[in-house]
């Protein structure tokens, strides 16, 4: 019986959340931007933010044979642009179609996801179906999110972050380490969790390969998803790291050397292969758990 109600409330909660999303999704394309055009400068003068119109007008180059990192420059990891890619060839390189269908519906459809899993996450850690339900609620009706979702894929990258704390309480953590690597590699942030993940792997008494295993599998992911472009382009995918750490501000050349005062660019004249530069952060952090293994093994 008490599977039964959970099955009732998580359907209710999924069938809320598309009609939600889809009622935003109304209410911003067909009354709010064409009477509010903020950004008129714009083709179409949409609200959903410039990032998006930017997006196509730089995504858009690779149907005419140009590849990101290689012939333009990207600020987003790997999976982040071939997922705007995807959408892109989806809306058969039409602008409208990109920004005003695609864009939003795929990004709901996955707030939607991302509503359920938050539901099954928060009733797997804290067991209490009311604030699981309500927790997910909140998400799903808060404007500020939807918005967000509209003009955004941080959420992409929050739904395989919270995937991959679901599998971590599952203690599935080789599924766990998969889904964090996805998640960093559409938006870097979730890197953040990594540390996390470590850290209560060593305090509560996990094997010493169980504190390595994870890092690897999450920098292996990394590897694969940039290695199609690496392959093409070393000196644009190391650009995209030089975009990150100036904060994107200053667009230069797409091609080193790239003038101002980047610690990237300073280590590369120095000789520092490119292939380290890259993946300096996850190398630094296998080193770090290393260090963890070795301290635990040791104590055992």
């Amino acid at each position: 019986m008490t599977n039964i109600l959970k099955a009732n409330r998580l359907i209710q909660l999924t069938i809320f959340s598309v009609i939600v999303r889809l009622v935003y999704l109304i209410i911003l394309n067909f009354f709010v931007r064409p009477n509010f055009p903020i950004y008129p400068g714009l083709e179409g003068g949409n609200l959903f933010s410039v990032d998006v119109p930017e997006w196509y007008s730089r995504y858009s180059l690779s149907q005419y044979g140009l590849i990101p990192y290689r012939d333009y420059e990207c600020s987003f990891p790997p999976l982040g642009v071939t997922y705007i890619l995807f959408l892109c060839y989806l809306s058969n390189w039409n602008f409208y179609n990109f920004v005003y269908v695609f864009v939003p519906l795929f990004n709901f459809g996955f707030g939607t996801l991302l509503c359920v899993l938050i539901y099954k996450t928060v009733l797997m850690m804290w067991k209490n179906e009311n604030l699981a339900f309500y927790l997910s609620l909140l998400y799903t009706i808060s404007p500020i999110v939807v918005y967000a979702e509209a003009q955004h894929h941080d959420h992409i990258a929050m739904l395989f972050s919270v995937l991959s704390l679901y599998f971590f309480l599952n203690k599935k953590l080789n599924l766990s380490a998969i889904c964090l690597g996805c998640g960093i590699m559409l938006k870097y942030f979730p890197v953040f969790l990594l540390p996390l993940f470590i850290k209560y792997l060593y305090d509560n008494k996990s094997k010493s390969y169980e504190i390595l295993q994870y890092p690897i599998f999450t920098l292996l992911v990394c590897l694969f998803a940039y290695l199609p472009y690496f392959i093409l382009s070393p000196e644009g995918v190391l650009y995209s790291y030089v975009l990150l750490t100036r904060g994107g501000a200053v667009l230069v050349e797409t091609k080193l050397p790239i003038s101002g005062a980047s610690p990237w660019v300073a280590l590369l004249k120095l000789g520092v292969p490119s292939i380290l530069l890259i993946f300096m952060p996850f190398l630094v952090q296998l080193g770090l758990d290393l260090f963890l293994a070795i301290q635990k093994n040791n104590s055992q």
